[in-house]
């Protein structure tokens, strides 16, 4: 958008003097011109033009004075003016003055060639008033031409004073030297920069006549123009320019160089010194040895101990080394003097310039005297820095920024474009190195000073790879590389304690099940052997009972029966004697296979079967039972708890055939890791040493002592004659 119309067509006006877009996208900006205008149309139907007001004479200056919000209610206005720019008929817009000052005509719609308003004509706009995007407009409904008259008298203004707003739209003069000129777009055809003691302003031509910019760079001009502003979005002057219809109405003062290297040379220690007349603003020459150049864009000349930086005007082949002349502007942008719009030649070739090993602390010295500080100018020399490379960078353009550590400062080495070595993305960090390039030094204030400024900072631009010598390479072990080592470490560590946990618990399981096949193992061997001994037992018992009782009856059968017949008396009192010994035999037998039954748990404990047990015994014979437990008592594995009920039923068997006690105790003792069972009678008891044994087919004791070693405990019996007997078995628990 330009300065005040709310316009968005092709316009300069419109563009804050970037120039006019081509005239291939004039019909769309056109199109949106004439929708912006139609719907001012309609709201101009509220306004109070439409309600039949009559319009109102100005002064352009009294609606140039207008507040912008007052504008905005399109008042009806008639003003006269000279016309003193218009833009072309496609655009239509243009500026009228008279004594009280200038203003901005906007067209309703572009105007035919016949019959847009030219410079110089005396105009009376009839329209209505606008808030324009900087200050206030007109938008025509009505242009009448009046005939001619002189252009006001152009005022003499500086930048400062034309950024003050009291120039918008008014003939304005400045003198100065052209330092560019170049052709622009198909609205404003051409361009001017003009440097003068009034300031730096652009100066924009509708058609540049004659001339080319050859013509008119580093020429001293007179310029008349039309002042406009640059504003931004808040209708905030950001900048002015001056724009004027041809060319032809600049007038030199004095024509540039025939030849643009036969202007006056200088000594690169002399490039703005003091004068008594000041220093004016065209070309200069100076002569120097070329140590850093970037393409297109800039270069740095030295010549002895003095150096300049040279902005340069279009692409050059010179390289470092080669010995140059270059033209162009001196000025100062932040704090030395630098050339720009510069052309170069080359003059041959010359060493490079040594470069002088310094430090940060020296170039970055504060508090200097004037003679000191004229011996401490090391902005733009070549140097050497040593110091410790802190990092290094590699940006998406490929620029390389090396941050190299010095007497406590760190200082930024820059490579203005990709390193195609690779050597210094290869440099590691901590590694001592040197690095030459040229100084540039950072200060607390710019141009123009208000302060003498002391040096904040610097840093070195580089122009090769090669300007990086290592003199110390960095251990291996960076930080970096620690760092990856001890996650590798700590990563495999981790891997080798979750393999050996894992291992662990692999071990741990097929140990349980080791243990657990051993112990079934076990248990059926225990039980094989039980098994067998419980066989032997029985056929001893069957054999001492049941087979000599049997034997005993069928001796007195054959004896009833051959008294029968004689001696009938005698043969029923032996009939009587074979019933007595089948009763005794019916007695063991029952016996016998009440100690071979093992009583089913039945998902009870082993003091509960126990009772049940004691309970069935005493039914069936005159001793009286008793069970106890000790301790906390717990469930016993199905093995262990079987062969101690086995146990303890032989023992009381044994009690009551050999002891006849009248009382029996039976204790279940839970201990820590173990259990024990006590089985106590009140008999006639026995001499343990002495008992009849396998030898005499008793397999009772022997039986015990086998089934508890098969559980790994142990058995005990004590007994004396006539002080009952106790039987103590102990069983170690699994963990």
């Amino acid at each position: 958008m330009n300065r005040c119309h709310g316009k968005v067509d092709g316009g300069a006006r419109m563009r804050e003097g970037y120039g006019m877009e081509d005239c291939a996208g004039g019909s769309s900006h056109r199109r949106v011109f004439r929708t912006a205008i139609f719907a001012a149309l309609f709201l101009m139907a509220l306004s109070p033009a439409v309600r039949g007001e009559e319009p109102r004479p100005m002064t352009p200056g009294e609606i140039h004075s207008m507040p912008r919000d007052e504008a905005a209610l399109a008042r009806p206005v008639k003003v006269r003016g000279v016309v003193t720019y218009a833009y072309p008929e496609q655009i239509g817009d243009f500026v009228i003055e008279d004594e009280s000052g200038g203003l901005y005509i906007q067209a309703a719609e572009p105007r035919g060639k016949s019959s847009r308003p030219v410079p110089g004509t005396l105009v009376e706009v009839t329209g209505m008033t606008g808030e324009g995007g900087y200050a206030p407009v007109v938008t025509a409904k009505a242009i009448k031409a009046l005939g001619t008259a002189p252009l006001p008298v152009a005022r003499p203004a500086t930048v400062n004073q034309l950024l003050t707003g009291r120039f918008d739209s008014r003939r304005v003069e400045v003198r100065g030297v052209v330092q560019h000129a170049e052709a622009r777009n198909q609205v404003e055809k051409f361009g001017l920069e003009l440097d003068g003691e009034f300031g730096r302003v652009t100066v924009l031509a509708l058609d540049p006549g004659a001339f080319t910019p050859a013509d008119l760079i580093d020429a001293e001009v007179t310029v008349r123009a039309v002042c406009f502003p640059f504003f931004n979005e808040r209708a905030q002057v950001a900048g002015v320019r001056l724009e004027m219809g041809s060319a032809e109405e600049i007038e030199i003062n004095r024509p540039p160089f025939e030849k643009v290297f036969s202007t006056p040379l200088v000594a690169l220690d002399r490039l703005q010194p003091f004068s008594p007349i000041g220093n004016n603003f065209h070309r200069k020459r100076i002569r120097g040895t070329v140590t850093l150049i970037k393409p297109g864009s800039y270069l740095y000349l030295q010549d002895g101990d003095h150096a300049v930086r040279v902005n340069l005007a279009g692409d050059s082949t010179v390289q470092v080394g080669d010995r140059i002349e270059a033209v162009g502007f001196p000025s100062v942008r932040t704090r030395f003097v630098e050339w720009h719009r510069s052309v170069i030649r080359k003059t041959g070739t010359a060493p490079v310039p040594p470069p002088v090993a310094s430090t940060p602390e020296r170039i970055l010295r504060t508090g200097l005297s004037v003679a000191e500080r004229a011996q401490n100018d090391w902005d733009g020399r070549l140097i050497t820095l040593t110091g410790r490379l802190d990092r290094v960078e590699i940006l998406k353009d490929g620029q390389c920024q090396l941050y190299i550590e010095s007497g406590g400062q760190i200082t930024q080495a820059i490579l203005g474009w990709r390193d195609q070595t690779g050597f210094i993305a290869s440099l590691r960090p901590g590694s001592s190195i040197s690095a030459t390039g040229i100084c540039v030094v950072q200060y607390s204030d710019v141009w123009p000073a208000t302060r003498y400024a002391d040096p904040t900072g610097m840093s070195l631009l580089l122009r090769h790879s090669s300007d990086i010598r290592v003199l110390r390479a960095a251990s291996w072990w960076t930080p970096t590389r620690l760092r990856l080592s001890l996650g590798v470490i700590l990563a495999v560590l981790l891997a080798s304690l979750a393999w050996a946990r894992s291992l662990r618990r692999e071990v741990v399981k097929r140990t349980a099940a080791l243990v657990s096949e051993t112990r079934a193992r076990r248990d059926a061997e225990v039980e094989f052997n039980a098994t067998s001994r419980e066989r032997e037992r029985m056929a001893v018992d069957l054999h001492d009972t049941v087979e000599q009782a049997l034997t005993g009856v069928s001796y007195q059968l054959q004896v009833s029966e051959a008294l029968h017949a004689g001696q009938p008396q005698r043969s029923l009192q032996h009939l009587d004697l074979a019933k007595q010994l089948l009763a005794q035999s019916r007695e063991e037998v029952r016996r016998s296979v009440w100690n071979l039954r093992a009583q089913a748990l039945n998902g009870r404990n082993l003091a509960e079967v126990l009772r049940d047990v004691a309970a069935g015994l005493s039914t069936r014979n005159p001793a009286r039972t008793h069970v106890s437990v000790i301790g906390e008592e717990r469930d016993l594995p199905d093995f262990i708890a079987g062969h101690l009920l086995l146990l303890a039923q032989e023992s009381m068997t044994n009690a009551i055939k050999h002891a006849k006690p009248e009382n029996i105790r039976i204790t279940l003792e839970f201990g820590e890791g173990s259990v024990e069972l006590r089985v106590h009678d009140d008999g006639i008891g026995f001499d343990p040493v002495n008992a009849p044994g396998l030898s005499e087919g008793h397999l009772g004791l022997q039986g015990m002592r086998e089934r508890m070693k098969r559980l790994g405990g142990t058995v005990k019996v004590e007994s004396a004659p006539g002080q009952g007997t106790t039987i103590r078995a102990r069983v170690p628990l699994p963990a």
